[in-house]
């Protein structure tokens, strides 16, 4: 796939929502960080929820109308730490899909973005954290889009780097080295990674079957 179009934005979107919706427990479980109030899975779908009814029984022309009302579906339901650093890496990553339609290149700038508008969205940001998976995407997707066009093999080896981080996490915090556990809201993002991945590559899942 070279390509990304408003259809494909918006299955990313409804799969994201799905994919944290079921699993946002296994993402309270493990948030201790910055307050273990086990909510940032919760938070997550919540501001994920936003998106969805602000897009799911829409058609829209181009990917500059859904990013417009994706925005701003996360800005009005956005809660938690995980919903504004989400919500901000949004505010950059969505504007930059101003094209129809956005090829691999494109779409790492969007990331590149993204990734400034996160680290922007919190007062005193935190390495080993979220932050953290959220540069090594971008990171990777900058790298791969140089010399690959295909937006989903990307895609995959940017999982494998928001993977990485995200291990990362448990070794950068004492709090997380303690409880043996990783950042919760990282956990989200890569969640969220995974379920554009299914959304763009739907044949691998009736593979697996």
């Amino acid at each position: 796939m070279e390509h990304l179009t408003q259809n494909e934005l918006k299955k990313m979107f409804l799969k994201s929502w799905e994919r944290i919706e079921k699993e946002k427990e296994e993402i309270n479980k493990i948030n201790i960080f910055p307050v273990p109030d086990q909510d940032t899975g919760t938070n997550l779908a919540k501001t994920l929820e936003g998106i969805k009814r602000k897009i799911e029984n829409k058609e829209f022309k181009d990917l500059k109308e859904i990013s417009k009302s994706a925005l701003e579906g996360a800005l009005i339901s956005a809660q938690g730490n995980v919903g504004v650093i989400y919500t901000g890496f949004l505010a950059g990553f969505l504007p930059k899909l101003n094209e129809n339609p956005v090829n691999a290149k494109k779409l790492a700038e969007a990331f590149e973005e993204g990734r400034k508008r996160a680290w922007k969205s919190m007062a005193n940001p935190k390495e080993g954290t979220i932050l953290d998976v959220i540069d090594a995407t971008a990171e990777t997707f900058k790298k791969e889009a140089e010399k690959e066009r295909d937006i989903v093999k990307i895609l995959k080896k940017a999982i494998e780097k928001a993977k990485e981080a995200l291990l990362a996490t448990r070794e950068k915090m004492e709090i997380f080295k303690k409880a043996n556990v990783v950042d919760a809201g990282g956990l989200g993002f890569l969640m969220i990674l995974e379920s554009y991945l299914e959304a763009l590559n739907p044949e691998k899942k009736e593979r697996e079957r």
